[in-house]
């Protein structure tokens, strides 16, 4: 089976580049108290994605680089939860808009809506540019760089390549025209000195018509308020149902509205970039607006009918919305509570009323703010300057944006069998990253979440129980065939080793070893492509499979982490097996060039290739990149470069050459030829001199990427953060550790930060560096619960239980560790 990837192509950066230009081309600036100017353009219907527009409403200010302080004055401010421990209020430390811009392969794709800590819902902006809102740059629906608010929709995936969600769009428009039924007609210029986000919080002035919009969330619903200005004859909410992102499309919709009550329900088939390969999804909605309707009706392809209650699409074409106007007699205040669901219009309205009924929109505000700072509490950090504390809180936030809740309130959702099932006991998620997320941001969930973690594990189990294998990327409720490797068996198996429970150990390593000794039981999931020769050749022929380098490499992680279940579940036959194959990334080392090359079925290596351009042998990536994808095998990958001494200087090579391509001034724009932060596979590459008795080197090259990769402005983050694991990987190195993924051990680096105290479900987890700053990088002791440490690794069941690690800091390299290879 083909391996089918994210959209990570040089013609669509070249295709944003271009949009970027023509946002920018006109500087003309409206005033805050504009009058709604749009033209019709030559959008046909709500669905409509791109084409020229005419309207003559200038761009929003370029702001002040992403302030999260904006409109309201005082009320602006975060709520008034109070903290649990110090001063400091962490929720103020947050910086939403973190990652919301940056150009080509900088793009972090976060959104600055308002949601909870992996919720099911995020309320957030939709943006777009004066032509269009090209996929790429709006995975997450906001795009920095844009003039222009769509709306708001509800639904979104956080940090991704790929462009999907973005469902159920609102917009506050002031009267109702046939030329507001497209989106070039609803949508408003703004300016991001009118915008402010916060955990839980979200608000902005929109232009046309200078209406205040709030957005705040629980788990499963959104809060809207809109404030016209006095005297505002036709206050009117758009609700666009047939709302997708890029170029995805929908393929149904329903709205029904009851004007008396103040509600309008309905549901969309969302067909998107990934969600698309199983055939999309439904989600569904339940709105109750704060008073009845004044008058209403429904949106068919751009045509208004007044008056009528309901309207139902069916086809790739479909456009169906609504739209109500009220009493301004009423006053200029409209709020709305939209229930989610991935099951029914039913559960969306239990959901609201279960999470909603009984609160304001302040009350939901104040909650919101509360959840999130208990939950930012649970991993406190301490020290350094104001911006790495800040940086650090704003990692911890997006860390915590996915997996999403997929399970009502009633414990009700859709599983990969098309059947409902009920999660008895746990929270069901869905929208695993796994490729990205195994090797940072799970692993943090291990330590700091282990009880949402279990959830996680039991989701995926129930997954495979119902669609026959473990997903590889699952979202909603099927498989998307996302990027590639065996990686809900890696977030298994360092869930058994490091202690969690809660989850059926026997029945989740079966499915694991199952996707691991063969084909897929049945078309259409998720399995090992090219597992048969893995398993006969050691490794993946190349002329039968792309990509053959990259796969035998993650195939050998996972193996690694397969090993450690089975030798934990006393299968030792299984835990030899699997750590004989863990090797088999051996197997593709070309001595003569020094890298990991494509390998033929008869054994033949191919040597046409490039080391920094893409080649036919990995998947996103080139061969130095690929040459350090074994972080379970330190001792193997030194001997294949000579030994330590070896290795070390091929290190050195490869991070001199990336030091000189950064200083050209390319940032994140295009591809990096060498180290490249902004994808996954190397990630860990710099721990490898710790592991290898270098740890001042580690030092070093530790701070230069914390340095060239992040930063507070939108585009902070060097590449999708990919379900927070951008973030993570930010969370363990500036604490001093990383982990080894599959298995239960963490590498030690160099903090930057003094302290932390990390509730790991069992205890406290205390480090202390104390001093530690951009100066004091280097690691001259380390001790573990009170015992001096010498080696570079130590293992979790040292601090899952809580406990101390204390790093002593220094001016000066120091060789504290020593080295795990010869």
């Amino acid at each position: 089976m083909k391996i089918q990837f994210p959209p990570f192509r040089f013609l669509l950066v070249m295709m944003t580049l271009s949009l970027t230009a023509a946002c920018s081309s006109d500087k003309a600036a409206d005033g805050a108290g504009a009058t709604d100017a749009n033209a019709p353009g030559q959008d046909v219907g709500l669905g409509a994605s791109g084409g020229a527009d005419g309207d003559a409403s200038g761009p929003g200010d370029s702001g002040d680089g992403g302030t999260t302080t904006g409109p309201g004055g005082a009320d602006a401010s975060p709520g008034d939860a109070k903290p649990s421990g110090g001063d400091e209020k962490l929720t103020a430390l947050v910086n939403p808009f973190v990652g919301t811009g940056g150009k080509g392969y900088g793009q972090g794709s976060a959104l600055p809506g308002a949601g909870l800590p992996f919720g099911m819902v995020k309320i957030s902006p939709d943006t777009m540019g004066e032509t269009g809102a090209l996929g790429f740059s709006h995975c997450g629906g906001y795009w920095y760089e844009d003039r222009y608010i769509q709306g708001f929709s509800h639904v979104h995936i956080h940090g991704t390549g790929v462009a999907d969600h973005g469902n159920i769009l609102f917009m506050p428009l002031v009267g109702m025209s046939e030329r507001k039924t497209v989106r070039t007609g609803y949508r408003s210029s703004f300016s991001h000195n009118d915008e402010h986000a916060e955990p839980g919080y979200y608000s902005v002035i929109l232009r046309n018509g200078s209406i205040l919009a709030e957005l705040t969330a629980t788990t499963r619903t959104a809060f809207h308020r809109y404030t016209f200005p006095e005297g505002t004859r036709e206050p009117v909410v758009l609700i666009n149902a047939s709302h997708v992102l890029g170029e995805n499309e929908c393929l149904g919709a329903q709205v029904i509205l009851d004007p008396g009550n103040g509600i309008v329900r309905g549901w969309m088939h969302n067909n998107g970039s990934y969600s698309g390969r199983f055939g999309g999804f439904k989600v569904y909605f339940h709105a109750q607006f704060s008073r009845p309707f004044a008058s209403s009706g429904v949106i068919n392809k751009g045509a208004m009918r007044p008056n009528t209650v309901e309207l139902q699409g069916v086809g790739p074409d479909t456009q169906v919305g609504a739209w109500v106007q009220f009493d301004p007699a009423g006053g200029p205040v409209i709020e709305a509570k939209v229930g989610i669901s991935y099951v029914s219009m039913e559960n969306a309205a239990a959901n609201l009323r279960a999470e909603a009924e009984k609160q304001s929109f302040d009350d939901a505000r104040k909650s919101a703010s509360g959840a999130w700072e208990k939950e930012l509490r649970g991993a406190e950090a301490r020290g350094g300057k104001k911006d790495d504390r800040s940086r650090y809180y704003t990692a911890l936030y997006h860390a915590m944006q996915m997996p999403q809740t997929y399970s009502d309130s009633n414990g009700e959702y859709l599983g990969f069998d098309r059947q409902v099932h009920k999660a008895e006991g746990f929270t069901y998620y869905s929208d695993f990253s796994l490729w990205d997320t195994y090797r940072t941001q799970h692993p943090w969930l291990i330590l700091t979440q282990p009880a949402r973690q279990t959830d996680m594990v039991r989701s995926l189990i129930a997954m495979a129980e119902q669609g026959g294998t473990l997903p590889r990327w699952p979202m909603a409720n099927g498989y998307t065939g996302g990027m590639l490797g065996d990686c809900a068996s890696v977030v298994i198996a360092e869930s058994m080793v490091k202690g969690l429970t809660g989850f059926d150990f026997e029945k989740a390593y079966a499915f694991m070893r199952l996707t691991a000794m063969g084909p897929p039981p049945k078309p259409g999931v998720d399995g090992r492509e090219g597992v048969e020769d893995f398993i006969k050749l050691g490794y993946v022929a190349q002329d039968r499979n792309g990509g053959s380098v990259s796969l035998t490499q993650e195939y050998s992680i996972n193996d690694n982490a397969l090993a450690a279940a089975a030798a934990f579940l006393k299968k030792t036959d299984d835990a030899d097996m699997f750590a004989k194959r863990a090797l088999n990334h051996r197997n593709l080392y070309h001595k003569e060039s020094g890298f990991f090359i494509g390998r033929r079925a008869d054994g033949t290596f191919e040597t046409d290739f490039d080391p920094i351009k893409w080649e036919r042998f990995y998947v996103e990536g080139n061969s130095w990149q690929y040459l350090w994808l074994a972080p379970h095998d330190i001792t193997g990958m030194s001997g294949l470069m000579g030994g330590r001494t070896g290795m070390i200087a091929r290190l050195d090579e490869f991070f001199g050459k990336s030091k000189d391509y950064e200083a050209k001034g390319l940032g994140h724009l295009v591809v990096k030829p060498y180290y490249w932060h902004g994808n996954e596979p190397g990630l860990h590459t710099s721990y490898f001199y710790s592991l290898l008795g270098e740890a001042g080197k580690a030092a070093d090259t530790l701070r230069w990427v914390r340095d060239m990769a992040y930063g507070m402005g939108p585009d902070g983050l060097p590449g999708n953060d990919d379900a927070g694991t951008l973030s993570a990987w930010l969370l363990f190195s500036d604490l001093g550790f990383y982990p080894n993924a599959g298995t239960s051990q963490y590498f030690i680096g160099a903090p930057l930060l003094e302290e932390a105290d990390l509730n790991t479900g069992k205890g406290v987890l205390k480090i202390r560096a104390p001093g530690a700053s951009r100066e004091r990088r280097f690691v001259k002791s380390v001790t573990i619960n009170g015992k001096p440490w010498t080696s570079p690794v130590f293992d979790h069941g040292e601090i899952a239980a809580g406990g101390e690690i204390l790093f002593e800091m220094s001016d000066k390299p120091h060789a504290w560790a020593q080295p795990l290879a010869p």
